[in-house]
């Protein structure tokens, strides 16, 4: 088949029209006017709930920080915030039980809050137990009084039955309590339980969580047993729309002061604080020079020279931001765990000083250490 001339005039005038039109059009309008545009924020307008629902349902579940302007800051003072790094190493257990002997124990899991809570219903459920009363806001069961008579042995009530005997408890009314946490490694949960004996027989009625458990034993025997519940896999981790409720202070945090230098704010007593701080700057490898618990400090070694023997990546990432900061890299640095001001919380701040010098750290340097600190804490 043959094509004219013709034909060929008006593919090549099409041509021709496609390659100019291409050529001519306006590249902004595709880029939006540049490349710095995705640090402007722009906000919808805000959401009208109807009367008859709870506003609560619809909240965000993630909160977008604010960026705010931080003069000591030596990247980005004023724009985008840069990426938190992830200096810890993966932890292959999921669920292990914390042992602060009189200060009792507790169940650490490697989820969030949100996916724990309905897995800890259900063990409570499965025990044959019930709820007396639940804050999921909160993160608190009450379960009502337990009966122990003709319990199985591996059972929660079986277990309380058989801790009262050893410990001579006689009679009373039995219950447990269960309080989740934030965990100190962001992402993880901790689930606190007490076990309570009443010495009466009437109904419980408190709603307080209890300081301590009646039996430390017991205590632990229960929370063993949900520990193997959660490891075991009998629930599925998910997300209802209860436990989407929850809201929990973060147990640690990085913060900064009024000049912009970064602390770890640690929503603890003293003893686990230090225990906290002890444990992390084990497993990250770090070497300890002196230790006093009196005056709560730890002195710990951070040259250059002796940190590139570790060969982590974490410290030659501290290592490049202490050269990379007006300061004189730091070769001792202090870490000092005091009470908060002006609180009667169990809160303690941890602080970075300069051993060797007495020019402060640099921020970034700083604030490295103090993530390696809390990503290592357990």
């Amino acid at each position: 088949m043959k094509i004219s001339s013709i034909s060929v005039v008006v593919l090549l005038l099409v041509g021709a029209f496609i390659v100019s039109g291409c050529s001519a059009y306006d590249r902004e309008s595709i880029d939006g006017g540049g490349g710095s545009d995705y640090l402007v924020v722009k906000s919808t307008p805000e959401l009208v709930i109807p009367e008859h629902m709870d506003a609560i349902e619809v909240e965000d579940l993630w909160v977008v920080p604010d960026i705010e302007y931080r003069p000591l800051a030596q990247f980005f003072p004023d724009g985008a915030p840069r990426p938190r790094p992830i200096v810890g190493d993966a932890d292959p257990d999921l669920v292990r039980i914390q042992n602060l002997g009189e200060q009792g124990s507790w169940m650490v899991v490697y989820r969030a809050p949100e996916t724990v809570w309905p897995v800890v219903k259900q063990w409570i459920q499965d025990s044959g137990l019930e709820i007396r009363h639940e804050d999921p806001r909160i993160g608190i069961l009450f379960s009502e009084r337990i009966l122990i008579d003709d319990a199985q042995p591996d059972s929660p009530q079986g277990l309380v039955n058989q801790g009262k005997q050893k410990a001579n408890i006689i009679g009373g009314s039995d219950w447990l309590a269960v309080q989740l946490e934030n965990g100190v490694v962001p992402g993880s949960t901790e689930v606190h339980l007490r076990y309570m004996n009443e010495q009466t027989e009437e109904s419980i009625t408190t709603d307080v969580w209890p300081e301590r458990s009646t039996s430390l034993e017991i205590e632990r025997a229960v929370l063993n047993n949900l520990a193997n519940y959660d490891a075991s896999g009998y629930v599925t981790p998910t997300v209802s729309i209860e436990a989407a409720k929850i809201s929990l202070k973060p147990k640690a945090q990085v913060i900064e002061d009024e000049e912009g230098f970064p602390a770890l704010a640690l929503h603890v007593n003293f003893t686990r604080a230090w225990a906290t701080v002890q444990k992390a700057l084990e497993n990250a490898d770090f070497d300890v020079v002196s230790q006093e618990s009196r005056d709560g400090y730890f002195d710990v070694e951070v040259s250059e020279e002796v940190l590139r023997k570790k060969q982590k990546n974490f410290f030659m990432q501290l290592i490049r931001l202490g050269n990379a900061g007006t300061s004189e890299y730091p070769s001792t640095v202090r870490v000092r765990i005091e009470k908060a001001e002006n609180t009667e919380d169990d809160l303690h701040i941890v602080r970075l000083e300069n051993v060797d010098e007495e020019e402060t750290l640099s921020v970034e340097f700083a604030r490295e250490l103090l993530l390696i600190l809390r990503e290592h804490a357990r």
